[in-house]
């Protein structure tokens, strides 16, 4: 199954996903909270656009 049929099969069925977003320079707190369940969902890693 692809990524995108997945999605897809997901949104039908009615499953929704929390996350926790995280500064990337916050990567060591994201993983305290993970290893404490501190997260509700996905810990998720924000990290800055580069120009190009």
């Amino acid at each position: 199954m692809t990524t995108t049929a997945f999605l897809e099969l997901a949104e039908r069925i009615g499953i929704r996903v929390t996350t926790t977003p995280y500064p990337l320079e916050m990567a060591n707190e994201a993983l305290q909270d993970l290893a404490h369940d501190g997260v509700n969902g996905a810990a998720v890693l924000m990290v800055p656009k580069t120009r190009s």
